[in-house]
């Protein structure tokens, strides 16, 4: 009796010491989506100075993320297409072969521009007066084609208001990827990706009045929705913005344009609200992110640039878009929390190119050599004139660049040779050339003299209250942001390249990626 009494104890001591040790913790699921998210023009400033202002999906991406706080692109030529390609594959443009909007190549006996997503055998469906497009410039394959490699019956969608962000972003394989037209919001897409238009898409399309009647678009005015207290840096109007005549809120189409309505509201942000509400209706309809094979997700998200463009960063018509977009992405995360599920989908935030302020504006906060040039004339008479007619060879390269860098707004002028050598530059400038750099795809005013130009700095080429393109900080820094499965909350300061951004987002999300990327997946801990 004693002996099981004893025996009895034991088990019982032993029961008690089981249930005090810790559970294990349940490893988290991997996520089901993968979003990627572009703000063209997007500045990190705007996260800091109006930080203050924004409630929604911005404010959630701060708090709630984990921010790169020194993030840019690792190449000289800023515009969409490269910035874009550059996201998504993880390599410098000049191996992505996307080095530009637009370049000259020997294919066309440098007679001619060739736009980085045209392709005439990709006609767009129902509209076969436009131009074909798909992503056939591209020579490396991305974020996109990395998870369908993995996940066969992955469903890939790309979004956007431009044609080059969504192409870009969608990747090399057939998927669910569409624009919009300069005619207006409707959305498009070529053969290249489908046979015919998918009865969601043509539903969306039809009810696109009825989501513009619910909008403040309706009536063909913007109006500002900027409050009194809020940090503006200059005043509305400002005789480099727009037209130069209606440069203060309200804009009303009748006063402002003779183009279609569909036209003018394609250049407001009125098209950031058509490509969330796409995405949203894109997650409910495909249901994606719906089963434990991930799925890929990417918007494009433009308004920032064109209004950027018209009336620069720092004016009321960026903030007040600002401050919709900030709605919009809460829209969208609200979204993937109820339909996807807190903790099953992983999104990165970032931005194709920054902005260099209008030089008027920099010239009144104290940088006097902002200015703009009238046009590239004195840049081509000056190289043309430095050397004999018809003679070609790379002292002729090298005359050429000798010459325009006398020119008083040339920093440097480099040769075809210079940038195709291997060797490490001492210029830190010449490197993001370099990986801007394809030598048959030759983009700038002297670009197929087998010479690049860069600019000093603040100087703009450009009608455009404002512009980018150049080499320097203010068109290279961009916000890096990931949010989701997996990413603490936090932020770094550390020098980080938009090259590391799909490694980074695909390690995230499970995703095997190559292993000759120009990037790495980026750590985040404190």
């Amino acid at each position: 009796m004693v002996g099981t009494l004893a025996f009895l104890a034991i088990l019982a001591l032993a029961g008690c010491e089981r249930a005090a040790e810790p559970d294990v913790a349940t490893p988290p699921l991997p996520p089901r989506l993968v979003v990627v998210v572009s703000v063209d023009q997007m500045i990190p400033e705007f996260l800091s100075h109006y930080g203050g202002l924004f409630q929604h999906g911005l404010r959630r991406l701060v708090d709630e993320g984990w921010w790169f706080t020194d993030a840019s692109h690792d190449h000289a030529l800023t515009v969409t297409a490269p910035g874009h390609a550059t996201l998504v594959t993880g390599v410098h443009p000049f191996r992505s072969g996307i080095i530009a909007n637009e370049w000259r190549s020997p294919d066309d006996g440098w007679a001619r521009l060739r736009y980085a997503v045209e392709d005439t055998s990709a006609a767009i469906l129902g509209r076969t007066e436009l131009p074909g497009r798909s992503p056939a410039n591209v020579l490396r394959t991305g974020l996109p084609g990395w998870l369908r490699l993995a996940h066969p019956e992955a469903k890939l969608v790309s979004l956007s208001r431009k044609d080059r962000s969504a192409i870009t972003m969608g990747g090399l394989r057939r998927g669910q990827v569409y624009w919009m037209t300069d005619a207006g919001p409707e959305l498009v897409t070529s053969t290249y990706y489908r046979d015919g238009y998918p009865e969601w898409v043509t539903r969306f399309n039809d009810n696109l009045p009825e989501l513009l009647a619910e909008s403040v678009w309706a009536d063909s005015v913007w109006e500002s929705e900027i409050p009194s207290d809020a940090p503006v840096r200059r005043a509305d109007a400002a005789p480099y913005e727009g037209d130069g005549v209606h440069t203060a809120f309200p804009h009303r189409y009748a006063d402002e344009s003779d183009e279609a309505f569909g036209a003018w509201l394609a250049d407001t942000p009125f098209t950031d609200r058509v490509v969330v509400s796409a995405a949203i209706a894109a997650i409910a309809e495909l249901e994606l992110g719906a089963d434990d094979v991930p799925d890929y997700l990417a918007l494009g998200l433009s308004a920032t640039d064109y209004v950027g463009h018209d009336y620069g960063p720092w004016s009321h018509e960026q903030l007040d878009n600002l401050l919709r977009l900030d709605r919009e992405l809460g829209r969208l995360l609200a979204e993937l929390d109820e339909r996807v599920g807190e903790g099953r989908w992983v999104l990165g935030f970032s931005a194709d190119h920054g902005v260099m302020a209008a030089p008027e504006f920099l010239v009144e906060m104290g940088v006097p050599e902002a200015f703009r040039l009238a046009s590239y004339n004195e840049l081509r008479e000056t190289a043309t004139g430095a050397v004999p007619n018809n003679v070609f060879g790379p002292w002729v390269r090298t005359e050429m660049a000798a010459a325009v860098e006398r020119l008083e707004y040339v920093a440097d002028a480099m040769t075809r040779e210079e940038l195709l050598e291997r060797d490490p530059p001492s210029d830190p400038f010449v490197q993001l050339y370099r990986n801007s750099y394809h030598p048959r795809r030759l983009y700038g005013p002297l670009g197929p003299m087998g010479v690049l130009v860069r600019l000093r700095e603040h100087v703009i080429r450009s009608s455009n209250a404002a512009t980018h393109g150049s080499p320097y900080r203010y068109d290279r820094a961009v916000p890096m942001i990931f949010l989701g499965a997996g990413v603490p909350t936090g932020s770094s300061a550390e020098s980080v390249h938009t090259v590391s951004f799909a490694p980074t987002l695909a390690t995230l999300a499970g995703i095997p990626h190559p292993t000759d990327l120009d990037g790495e997946p980026l750590s985040m801990s404190r």
